[in-house]
């Protein structure tokens, strides 16, 4: 009988796990068909067995053409991504490779600034390596290889080649401070054109997550210092740099928590010191249970960046469960950015508002729409209304 049980226990141990998703999306910028459509479409399988596990990914993409109310950069691709992963004990081996292809010749900006090249597809092998001792010693190295199918002006075909190689490790001391190495080297070569430019960095870090802080309070800080070589797509040499990163988390009460994070980055080029890219967000989240059978919540979130561009993001997020798996959807958005559309100065104010409905179902199957009232500042501002919606599928993983 104990026989029995053991085969039957290494049987169900070497079944075949499988784990598949798939979702499809459409936006547009109308309410009526037709009105600038985008499509986002994605699929996967997951096969498990043992240390093994296999990943297929399919993506598509479809940015509006005709009738769209603002002008956008086209952006049709499609995305197929092939990974196995073995993992025993602390080791990990992960080799994969990722097909582009652009649908309609994507523009791509050329090196030293000399024009826009068409893209038509992109081949990338890579393999990532680690192993870890829990709590005490963390390794990895990795690589990649870019082949890029790229024609420049004139319609030359170009040579297009990248090649990026790096490791790290982190060692979570007895202190609770974690120190760091990591380093990557890229090179990009395109012999038609004479151009083989090779960049690298090195980064030392330390970081912190304080143990004796008040109960249901957690700050995390985290230090790093880059010393870079190397000129950037148009050649300009890379500085050092210094990034300093505090991120906190406060949970007020059982069901509302308020997170904020800071980032600053400081430049050191050869003489010149300056302050470089600057962030700082932070989120507000109320979760309550609602009246249908999934989480409600209401989450408000605002952001700010500051480098050669400035940025500002504000957003009101909610989602109240009324019925089973019916949920009420409302959200609106405030952004302040940079532009490239023609008429609006280099800067322009987009304001976004609307509502829908959800309906998850036990399955896994989730379907959703919104409507949305949009305004933009153009030549000047214009109102519009516009829809998503779309099908997503997540089952929990079977044998």
């Amino acid at each position: 009988m104990k026989t029995i049980i053991v085969l039957f226990w290494a049987a169900s141990c070497m079944a075949l796990g499988v784990e598949e998703y798939a979702r499809f999306a459409v936006a547009q910028d109308s309410v009526n068909y037709g009105g600038g459509t985008c499509l986002d479409a994605s699929a996967g399988v997951r096969l498990f067995q043992g240390p093994w596990q296999f990943n297929l990914d399919q993506t598509y993409r479809k940015t509006p053409e005709d009738n769209a109310a603002l002008q956008r950069f086209s952006r049709n691709r499609s995305e197929t991504t092939l990974a196995v992963r073995y993992q025993t004990g602390g080791i990990t081996v992960r080799p994969d490779f990722r097909f582009t292809t652009d649908l309609d010749s994507s523009g791509v900006v050329l090196p030293r600034s000399e024009g826009i090249g068409e893209r038509s597809n992109t081949v990338r092998p890579g393999l990532n390596l680690g192993w870890e001792l829990p709590g005490t010693v963390k390794l990895n190295a990795y690589g990649r290889y870019w082949s890029r199918s790229v024609s420049g002006q004139d319609d030359q075909d170009l040579s297009w080649a990248e090649t990026r190689a790096g490791g790290g490790a982190i060692w979570y001391t007895p202190l609770g401070i974690d120190l760091g190495v990591s380093g990557m080297s890229h090179n990009t070569g395109i012999d038609e054109v004479d151009f083989d430019e090779t960049y690298s960095r090195v980064n030392f870090a330390a970081s912190l997550a304080p143990r004796t802080l008040p109960t249901r309070t957690q700050v995390m800080a985290d230090l790093a210092w880059s010393v870079q070589s190397g000129g950037d797509h148009n050649g300009t040499p890379l500085p050092d740099r210094a990034t300093a990163r505090v991120r906190a988390v406060q949970t007020l009460a059982r069901n509302l928590t308020f997170n904020f994070t800071v980032c600053q980055t400081i430049d050191f080029d050869e003489d010149v010191t300056r302050l470089a890219a600057y962030q700082a967000g932070a989120r507000l989240r109320y979760a309550f249970t609602g009246w249908g059978e999934h989480p409600s919540s209401v989450s408000l979130y605002g952001q700010g960046t500051e480098s050669f561009i400035s940025t500002r993001f504000g957003e009101i997020e909610t989602r109240v469960g009324v019925y089973r798996g019916l949920s009420v959807l409302v959200n609106g958005r405030i952004w302040e950015g940079p532009s490239s559309i023609p008429g609006t100065g280099g800067t322009r104010r987009r304001e976004t508002y609307g509502g829908g409905l959800e309906y998850r179902m036990k399955n896994g199957l989730s379907a959703w729409f919104l409507i949305r009232r949009q305004a933009s500042e153009l030549e000047y501002t214009e109102v519009w209304n516009s829809f998503q919606g779309g099908l997503a599928f997540y089952p929990a993983a079977h044998i």
